[in-house]
């Protein structure tokens, strides 16, 4: 299954300057992908710094906004655009796309249906592949009822 690719958007030269670098630690197919979260992101800033919330402090950094709390690292480790771009790798590896959801989302790499647990195999849906699965368990939810 090819991986999926975000609608046509022009990167700025801000992130553009990227790709060589994602291209190395990235797979070619997913290299748009990931710019475009960057777009999201920081906007191509590696000094990019999200504190959060008093409730909930991010500190996330860099050009994807890898959060200290849950990564570690230092400020300074994930504003050096490789470390943050080899630990995006290795969070992608994990997480897929989900780790940057909102992006994600926004790109249209998420979708309606597929792609919710971050796999980056799993194209977009229009939720029409979850019907077999609703009409499955709103049988047994109805089996249920009567049996009772």
């Amino acid at each position: 299954c090819a991986s999926h690719r975000w609608p046509a958007v022009t990167l700025a030269a801000a992130i553009e300057q990227w790709r060589p670098l994602v291209a190395a630690y990235f797979p070619a197919d997913v290299v748009d992908n990931m710019l475009g979260i960057i777009q999201h992101e920081s906007g191509g800033d590696p000094s990019a710094h999200h504190p959060g919330t008093s409730a909930v402090p991010e500190g996330s950094r860099g050009l994807f906004q890898i959060n200290r709390n849950a990564w570690g690292g230092t400020s300074e480790q994930w504003s050096d655009p490789e470390n943050n771009v080899r630990q995006a790798k290795v969070i992608w590896d994990v997480q897929g796309y989900g780790a940057w959801y909102y992006s994600a989302k926004a790109l249209g790499l998420l979708g309606g249906g597929g792609g919710w647990y971050g796999d980056p195999s799993v194209p977009p849906s229009n939720g029409s592949d979850l019907k077999p699965l609703l009409i499955s368990f709103a049988a047994l939810g109805l089996l249920f009822f009567v049996l009772r």
